[in-house]
């Protein structure tokens, strides 16, 4: 059967989805046993399955997979991540009655706040796997403190709260990353400062080593 999918990118459905992003989170802490940040895991993201259209006598519905990006400018002041972390080459694979089906769904910054995946409501969905890759693996988290993610692929599969079938409107998930806490890396000085430094070091010592004792000023009180 032909899926009609469709990424929903228009600045009025953005709009429309930072309204709800909010009941979108106290749904899923309240439905998700997932941590939102320990020591080896944080959270970046959601998904969820939502109802879009209700069916009708004349229309078979909509319904979406929507994925979330919580990191940086939209971690609502509640995630932990505190970079911009962007999700690229999103994929979702739905696995209905007749098998898995992958949805692309292009990248996805923090500025966008989500993408949806469009799919006919009148479809028994049975899971979907998320998957993207991370613009960047090592995340401020506050505090002084880094999160080193152990991987740069970051995957998620939901599941239906009450089998088989995923449920519109109820099923969610977080997306966490797994890694370590770390502590702030120390930057390197700049190489041409380091050579710099060594170049002055190096003519002081020839300057030294070529001067009479008498006119070291160092060694006259």
């Amino acid at each position: 059967m032909n899926h009609r999918v469709a990424a929903i990118g228009s600045s009025m459905a953005v709009r429309a989805l930072r309204r709800v992003t909010k009941i979108v989170v106290v749904m899923l802490l309240a439905t998700t046993g997932a941590v939102i940040s320990k020591a080896d895991t944080v959270t970046v993201g959601a998904l969820s399955f939502d109802e879009l259209n209700p069916s009708t006598p004349v229309s078979p519905g909509t319904d979406a997979f929507t994925v979330y990006n919580f990191t940086g400018v939209d971690n609502l002041g509640f995630f932990p991540v505190l970079d911009n972390v962007d999700f690229n080459s999103i994929s979702v694979t739905y696995t209905d009655l007749s098998g898995p089906t992958p949805l692309s769904l292009g990248d996805l910054t923090p500025d966008e706040i989500s993408t949806q995946a469009v799919v006919l409501a009148s479809d028994t969905y049975l899971q979907a796997v998320f998957q993207a890759t991370l613009s960047k693996t090592l995340f401020n988290i506050g505090g002084g403190q880094f999160f080193q993610a152990d991987s740069n692929i970051v995957t998620f599969t939901l599941s239906p709260s009450s089998p088989p079938d995923l449920a519109a409107g109820v099923d969610n998930g977080l997306i966490n990353v797994s890694g370590s806490i770390v502590t702030a890396p120390t930057p390197e000085p700049p190489a041409g400062l380091m050579l710099l430094c060594g170049a002055c070091l190096l003519i002081c010592w020839k300057h030294a080593e070529s001067a009479p004792i008498s006119k070291l000023p160092w060694l006259h009180n």
